[in-house]
Parts: C-alpha cells; sequence; structure tokens
C-alpha cells in the first residue's frame, strides 16, 4: 500500500488537535470516541508503516529473486553454450578426421594420376621409337626390290583337294610330272586315239 498523502495526514492531525481540545475542555464522551478513533488511525497507521515497510522488503526480496533468476538463466545459457561448443567441438574434429582423410585420397588419387602420366609418356616415347625404327626399316626395303607372288585363279576348297591328290598320285606314278603347271592335267603315258 502507498503511503498518506499530505491530505491524509492533515486530516490525522486535525483529529489529534480535536482529541488534545476536547481532554482540556473536560469533554469526556467526544473525547473517547475521537480518542478511539485517533488510537484506531494510529493502528492504521502503524498498520500501513508495517506493510510498507514489508513491501519494501517484499519488493527487495522480489528483485534480488529476479536478479538470481537472471543470474541462474545467464548461467543455464552459458552452461548451453559450453555444451553446444563441446558437442560443435565434436562435430569439428569429425569434420576435420574427414577432411583429412579426404585430402589422403585426393592425394592418393593425384599420385596414381600422375604415375598413369609416366607411365603413358613412357609408353609414347617407345612407340615413337618402334616408329622411327619402323620408318627406317621401310627406308631400308623401299631400295631393294621383292618379288611378290599373287594368285590370280581363286578355286574352291574341293578343288584344291582334288588337285594335291590328282598331282600326288601322278607324282608316284610317273616321276616325270613333278614340273606340272597349275591347273595342267598329267597324262599317264596313255593317248587318245
Amino acid at each position: 500500500m502507498a503511503p498518506f498523502t499530505s491530505d491524509e495526514l492533515k486530516e490525522i492531525a486535525d483529529y489529534e488537535v480535536l482529541v488534545k481540545n476536547s481532554k482540556e475542555t473536560g469533554l469526556d464522551k467526544p473525547s473517547k470516541v475521537l480518542l478511539q478513533r485517533v488510537k484506531a488511525v494510529e493502528k492504521e497507521l502503524r498498520l500501513i508503516d508495517y506493510l510498507g515497510k514489508v513491501d519494501e522488503k517484499i519488493m527487495t526480496k522480489i528483485a534480488k529473486s529476479k536478479k538470481g533468476v537472471k543470474k541462474h538463466n545467464e548461467k543455464i545459457h552459458d552452461q548451453a553454450e559450453k555444451e553446444e561448443n563441446q558437442g560443435n567441438s565434436a562435430e569439428i574434429e569429425k569434420l576435420k578426421k574427414e577432411l583429412a582423410t579426404e585430402r589422403s585420397k585426393v592425394q592418393q588419387e593425384k599420385t596414381k594420376s600422375q604415375l598413369e602420366i609416366k607411365r603413358l609418356q613412357n609408353e609414347l616415347q617407345q612407340t615413337k621409337k618402334s616408329e622411327e625404327e619402323l620408318t627406317e626399316k621401310i627406308k631400308e626395303l623401299s631400295g631393294k626390290k621383292v618379288k611378290t607372288q599373287t594368285v590370280s585363279e581363286e578355286k574352291g576348297f574341293w578343288q584344291t583337294i582334288k588337285t594335291l591328290l590328282f598331282y600326288g598320285v601322278g607324282g608316284f606314278i610317273n616321276p616325270s610330272y613333278p614340273n606340272l603347271q597349275l591347273g595342267q592335267q598329267p597324262t599317264l603315258g596313255l593317248t587318245a586315239t
């Protein structure tokens, strides 16, 4: 409750003056009534003062409690941040390990690629050497005349077999037939009349 206003305090002072005057003048009954009223007002004033003090104490306690709650909330928030950071630290460490693994994989792939490039370069050099050697052989051989045989007739499989068998038999029968040309029929010394 709020303390008395100046008007209320003035009214209380007026009652006290009236009580004093009534005692001096001998007005017992009205003075008793007024005295009771003054005592009641004084009691109320003491109660109001007490409530004001209690109210101040309560307000102070409430303010302290609010501060305590605020500090507690800050501690909780700080603790939550710490836990989150620690959780993040574990996650960050995990991510760092994954990154290191990926880096090593990339490095291995790079090394493999470089080895493959070197292998292909060596293979290319070998191919160039072989090409140069073949070019030299072609130059050497182009100066020489080379006899080539071409087959002008194509015969079926059975015709070839028949010819081989026939010439083979003829060669055994008459040794004078070794110089037969392809496509000639050997004669066995028999002449047709």
